[in-house]
This record gives structure tokens, C-alpha cells and sequence, in this order.
């Protein structure tokens, strides 16, 4: 598959979420290479999110969130280990509730639309920062709309794995998948701390 291959099939996605979906788990990829492309979504996030950090002026309030974000990234292994554990979170949670409300959806389903998800999202904000260059209201535009495309796409991605053909129960699976992960990443926060704790960003 070529570059012209991949630009089709992400318009696909992007215009027939649902359809493009089988296609991908098809594909039948190994959990070895399924979990390195995770590795690498979370790699490419990051340096993403270092970018725009270096480029965002330091504010003068320590305790925004711009400064939180700032502070956070002045440790970028920290931040991909994040990125990383939110996204394993999100996979295993996923398939932990997709299970428990019928559905059929194996490991290598999740982890395959997760990474191509990833992909799209990461192209659409690397768009969104070049046109934030020039026009920074295009780039809040490109963001919004990325936003209601993706939660599209992801809704229809999931409905498909799972073989549920109820965009209702996807959306409850969704929101308890969010719940459980938001649980399991406070309890490692309580449990490892952040590289704040003992400093005075939040005083």
C-alpha cells in the first residue's frame, strides 16, 4: 500500500467509517506489529504535543492550563509513558466492556481501528498546526471539525468490532470505557505520582 492507497482509504474512513472498518480488521495483523504501531501513535503524539508547547508562549499564570501542559512536557518521557498507558487503558477497556454488553470484538480489532484512529487524528492535527501558522482561526476550525469527524469515527469503529449494529449501546460502551479508564489512570497517578509532586506548580 502506497501513500495514494493510504490517502483513499483515509478519506474512506473519514466519509464511511462503518464500511472501512471490516477492511481494516481484515487485515489480520499480528498483535507484534499491532502493539508497535500503538508504541508509535504514542511517539508521534507526543512529538506533536512538544511542538506546540515549544512554540506556545509561557504564560504568566503557573497554574493554567497552557503552564500545567508545559510543565508536564518538561518531562517527555514522562508523557509518552502517559500517552502510551491511556492508550493500552483505552484498548483493554474497550474490549473489557464491549464484552460485557455482548459484543463479539477480539484484541486485534480494538488495537487495529485504535491505531488507524490515531493515524487520521494526528495527520488532521499536523494539518490544523501548519494552517495555524498563517490563520490561527483556521486551525481552531480544522480542530472542531477533526473533533465531530473523529468522535464519528470512532463511534462507527467500534459499533462495527464489537458487530453490535446499535450506535446507542456503542456510546454506552464508550462512556463506560472512558470511566474505567479515568479510573485506572488516577489510580496510577496515586500509586507512581507525576514529576510535579513536591514541586510548587500548583501552589
Amino acid at each position: 500500500m502506497n501513500a495514494a492507497d493510504l490517502q483513499t482509504f483515509a478519506l474512506r474512513s473519514i466519509r464511511d467509517p462503518a464500511g472501512a472498518a471490516p477492511a481494516l480488521m481484515n487485515l489480520e495483523l499480528p498483535r507484534s506489529v499491532l502493539w508497535s504501531g500503538i508504541i508509535l501513535m504514542a511517539a508521534l503524539q507526543s512529538l506533536l504535543v512538544g511542538f506546540a508547547v515549544w512554540v506556545t508562549p509561557v504564560p504568566n499564570d503557573p497554574e493554567s492550563p497552557v503552564a500545567i501542559i508545559q510543565a508536564l512536557y518538561g518531562a517527555p518521557l514522562w508523557f509518552f509513558g502517559v500517552t502510551l498507558l491511556i492508550s493500552a487503558l483505552t484498548i483493554y477497556a474497550l474490549l473489557g466492556m464491549g464484552r460485557l454488553f455482548g459484543g463479539t470484538g477480539t484484541l486485534q480489532d480494538i488495537m487495529v481501528v485504535m491505531v488507524w484512529f490515531q493515524a487520521i487524528q494526528i495527520a488532521c492535527k499536523l494539518v490544523a498546526m501548519v494552517l495555524g501558522l498563517f490563520a490561527p482561526i483556521l486551525e481552531a476550525l480544522m480542530v472542531l471539525a477533526a473533533s465531530g469527524i473523529g468522535i464519528y469515527m470512532f463511534v462507527n469503529f467500534i459499533n462495527q468490532v464489537h458487530r453490535f449494529d446499535s450506535i446507542g449501546r456503542t456510546l454506552v460502551v464508550i462512556v463506560l470505557a472512558m470511566l474505567a479508564v479515568l479510573l485506572g489512570f488516577s489510580l496510577f497517578v496515586v500509586l507512581v505520582g507525576t514529576p510535579f509532586m513536591g514541586e510548587s506548580l500548583y501552589v
